[in-house]
């Protein structure tokens, strides 16, 4: 009879922020993920060839360089997605659940954090349980789609993999994920709710991997933060085409428009509320057009833009309410 195979349900992904570059640490409970979708690998690269003198074969290889990328993909559950976004940002202000409020995150951009992330893909024997440390989330994509659960993707660096024995006993956040529909608020240019189809929000630390004397990566340096947005905008009438285009009058406006973007979506009330909440308090709108269809149909515009740094204000301001009863950042 054939082996049975290993099938993809049997694995677990799990994090917890590190104390120490190069120190891998077990996921905590309650972060691991339910996820969609992971493609973390070791990256391994070469130089292959020959020398002088040897003909027209390949008889020389070099292993250069390991490291470790990849994305995961999971419906934005309340305590993993803010697990998330404080790695991705840096600051982490958390408020305790008291009388009738839940734990409060608000997550700020300041210094990145590294965490360990576990993967196991077969907790039998022989295990295929990997520890990748020292991981940063080069950008995270949230998106909401009307009618779906609102999900991420992160996007992972880190320096290695250190190869387990025993696999983890995983344990999952119970918290339902956050739906497009859970009451939700959505504006543009701090104007009342609009009415939107999708958004997306990708917010990217554009990360620079650095080697010294090792194979793998001695420092994973932040450089340039950046927020980009889109959203798909229901056409009641020209205001807002006028306002990215023509300044919000009749000719060709000589500078970009400004304003800014809200999203908020959760359910529940009291301890039981669970939300996430992202402000871009100063938006530059690049894009913002229509087009007509042969049909009788509904007219859409598929607005972009992204955040800039506005005085004092941050440039990107996530509030997470959920169960997670400590600070990220610990």
């Amino acid at each position: 009879m054939s082996p049975v195979p290993v099938l993809s349900t049997n694995g677990y992904i799990g994090m917890k922020k590190q104390a120490t570059f190069g120190t891998p640490l077990t996921p905590l409970a309650g972060l691991y993920i339910k996820y969609l979708s992971e493609s973390i690998v070791n990256e391994q690269e070469e130089i292959k060839g020959q020398e002088g003198g040897q003909g027209r074969y390949l008889i020389e290889n070099y292993k250069t360089t390991n490291k470790v990328a990849g994305a995961v993909s999971a419906y934005a559950r309340p305590d993993v997605l803010g697990f998330f976004l404080d790695m991705l940002l840096g600051k982490d202000t958390y408020a305790a659940a008291t009388g009738a409020t839940p734990e409060i995150h608000t997550i700020i951009p300041a210094v990145p954090h590294f965490f360990t992330l576990a993967r196991g893909i077969d907790p039998a024997t022989p295990t295929l349980i990997e520890h990748f440390q020292d991981c940063h989330v080069s950008d995270l994509t949230i998106e909401g789609e009307s009618s779906q659960p609102i999900k991420f993707t992160a996007n992972i660096i880190g320096t290695k993999g250190v190869k387990q024995v025993a696999a983890d006993t995983p344990t999952y956040e119970a918290n339902a994920p956050i739906m497009f529909f859970d009451t939700p608020v959505y504006k543009v240019d701090g104007g009342t709710t609009v009415e939107i189809s999708k958004w997306n929000i990708k917010i990217s630390n554009n990360f620079d991997v650095w080697f010294g004397t090792t194979i793998t990566p001695a420092e994973i340096i932040e450089k340039m933060l950046t927020v980009d947005v889109s959203f798909t905008l229901k056409f009641l009438n020209s205001t807002h085409y006028a306002k990215v285009y023509y300044g919000a009058g009749t000719a060709i406006a000589n500078s970009f428009a400004t304003g800014s973007f809200q999203v908020k979506a959760g359910y529940g009330a009291a301890l039981l509320e669970r939300s996430l909440d992202i402000e871009l308090k100063k938006i530059i709108h690049t894009g913002a057009p229509v087009n007509l269809s042969g049909s009788a149909a509904p007219i859409f515009q598929e607005c972009t833009g992204y955040a800039v740094k506005d005085g004092a204000n941050e440039l990107i301001t996530a509030i997470v309410k959920n169960t997670f009863a400590a600070d990220y950042d610990a």
